[in-house]
């Protein structure tokens, strides 16, 4: 695995260049380049990457940072175990009232986490052949990919009707709904930072930035089901959720089945 700088670059007020200079000049080094939002990936395993940076604070230039984790194909072929998520955002009927679908964790809180009814979003219809996250969080398929699980008997893993219209109301999708927990804990070599922290409540929850991957023991992976879910929850603001996790021939059968949107990031155990 490498990791990869998402760098931004900001001409200051006594900037003895323009930030478009020096993206010019480090150029032949990025894996990408937006001269118009001025910024650039660039692995920071290479010498330019420091270069760069020294190059910035040189001439006066504001810089921001962030980072993802780019896998190998070989990383991606031998693992066993992935996370599962959609990068394709479905909008709620109700942004701004979670409490329609969930209870909070507690009355100190605003981690909306117990569902008691089934979500409904402003789509009118969803891709078949798409993977979506809705705007609370949850994983959502069409029935033709929850027919596609439930024929090849893949375990773990339960529906909820997803619908659009308040009135008038037609089911367009289903949500996924992973009851396995793991028995444990991520493993310590796993960076978490904790966030959502009230006064008063007991719920914890974690971000586990991009820039670093997510080791599992494995005695926890040993007798798992096709569909899992972490013990912890992840995310700030109202919707942190569990991580759901999956067995390679789940992401196989979505592979095949050329389903869009789901992204399969691997587990590593220890």
């Amino acid at each position: 695995m490498r990791k990869l700088a998402n760098v931004s670059i900001k001409s200051g007020p006594k900037s003895l260049v323009t930030p478009k200079d020096i993206l010019s000049k480090y150029k032949e080094y990025a894996e990408e380049i937006n001269e118009e939002l001025l910024r650039m990936d660039i692995f920071v395993d290479i010498p330019q990457y420091n270069e760069l940076l020294e190059e910035i604070r040189k001439n006066l230039l504001r810089v921001s940072k962030d980072f993802t984790v780019i896998y190998s194909e070989e990383e991606i072929e031998n693992a066993d175990y992935f996370v599962i998520y959609s990068d394709k955002l479905l909008g709620s009927q109700y942004e701004n009232n979670p409490e329609k679908f969930y209870y909070t964790h507690c009355s100190n809180c605003e981690n909306y986490i117990d569902q008691y009814k089934d979500l409904i979003i402003k789509n009118k219809k969803i891709n078949k052949n798409m993977a979506y996250n809705a705007w609370e969080g949850e994983m959502i398929v069409s029935e033709d990919i929850k027919n596609l699980i439930v024929t090849n008997k893949l375990t773990g893993i339960d529906f909820r009707p997803v619908y659009h219209g308040v009135k008038n109301q037609t089911i367009i999708g289903y949500q996924i709904v992973v009851k396995n927990i793991l028995s444990g804990n991520v493993d310590d070599k796993t960076i978490l930072k904790k966030t959502n922290v009230r006064l008063n409540c007991d719920f914890e929850s974690y971000i586990l930035t991009p820039e670093y991957p997510m080791y599992i023991p494995r005695n926890l992976l040993e007798n798992v089901l096709d569909f899992n879910c972490t013990k912890e929850y992840f995310g700030s603001g109202f919707f942190p959720r569990q991580y759901i996790i999956v067995k390679k021939h789940v992401r196989d059968l979505f592979i095949n089945a050329k389903i869009k949107n789901a992204v399969f990031e691997p587990i590593f155990h220890v």
